[in-house]
This record gives structure tokens, sequence and C-alpha cells, in this order.
């Protein structure tokens, strides 16, 4: 059903069992809900892309949720393809009559940038080659969209060493011409020891 295009599709099954005639019968009851079309406009997304959408659409149980998803699935992809700029908005519409749903998803690129770098700021104790590798390609992604999963690895490596008050920002991005920037601003604060351990019987 998914695959005909049927997102909402539900199969729930039923099991009987008949202990004198030593039997036991499974129905399933079938559900296929609306047909389900997925629009993308401005952009003709990869199959990867389309795929992770439409996987999204199963899992989703509400609608403003899975507008929101979708549209991030986007972006994050689109950063990967250079395009930080890009806007992405979602919608839903439905039939009155119930046989169709369409989410469209508009996308507008904007101007691609060739070089992009994430940058740390107010980092004294930690060096910055270690901040560096906590930067994976799917914190980069989340990090260019304004999430905050970089910003969390940071922290918890500055609370893993004792600094345990210290925090992280995510400023705004900026960009020059086909460059792009973006810093994370880290307040470490005071680092703190375990002055000593006392055992009681």
């Amino acid at each position: 059903l998914w695959d005909r295009g049927y997102q909402e599709a539900q199969v729930r099954p039923r099991r009987a069992v008949d202990a004198s005639a030593n039997t036991v019968e499974l129905t399933y009851d079938v559900r296929t809900g609306p047909r389900s079309v997925l629009e993308v406009r401005g952009y003709e997304p990869p199959a990867r892309l389309r795929r992770q959408m439409e996987a999204a659409w199963r899992a989703s149980v509400f609608d403003a949720f899975l507008l929101d998803e979708l549209a991030l699935l986007t972006r994050r992809y689109l950063v990967s393809e250079g395009l930080l700029r890009a806007s992405v908005s979602a919608r839903v519409d439905e039939r009155s009559d119930a046989l169709e749903k369409r989410l469209t998803v508009d996308v507008e690129v904007g101007p691609r940038s060739d070089g992009r770098v994430i940058r740390f700021a107010g980092q004294a104790q930690v060096p910055a080659s270690r901040l560096e590798r906590l930067v994976t390609p799917e914190r980069e992604a989340d990090a260019w969209v304004g999430g905050g999963e970089l910003v969390d690895a940071v922290v918890r490596a500055y609370r893993a060493d004792g600094w345990l008050a210290a925090s992280a920002m995510l400023e705004a991005p900026e960009f020059d011409g086909d460059q792009a920037s973006l810093t994370i601003t880290i307040d470490e604060g005071p680092r703190f020891h375990v002055s000593a351990v006392e055992v009681e019987d």
C-alpha cells in the first residue's frame, strides 16, 4: 500500500483460536486511508530525500509535526548541497471526500555557498581541535538549520571534563558572497573539582 501511494495505510491483525477444532484464524483489517500525494515545488528532490519524506509521513501522527519534519528534512539535505539560505515551507490539503491527501513542500533555494565553516569562540580550556572533532556531518547540517545537536555535544564535552556550568550558544549564520560561517559562542564558567571523597562504614 505504501508503494501505491497510501502513506497513512494501517493493517491490524486479529487472531481467533478455536480450541475445539484445534485451529487458529488470522484476520487482517486493512484501512487504506486517503491516497497520499507528496509534491515538492521549486526543487527536484533526489530519490533518497523523497524516501525519507515518505517514511516521515508514515511515522507521523499529527499533521503539524509532519509539516515541520518535512521542512527540516528538506533544509538539512539542501545544506549538504551548499544551499544554506534556502527557504522551505510545507502545507497539507485534503479533499472534501477524504479520498486524497496532498502535502506540498515549497522550496526557494536561494544562492549557493561554495564554502562554509563552523567556528568556536570563547573557548580557552578545551582545544579547538577537540571541539572540531565533534562536528559530524549530521550535527553540521543540523546546526546550519538552527538545531541544537552540535551545541549539546559541545556542552556535554565540557561537563564531562568538570566544567559543569559551561554553556554554548549558536549565533546567526553570516554570509559573504559565496562564503558562509557559523559561530558557536562558549561560556566555560568555573571548573569544578572533587576535593575529597569520604567512605563511611
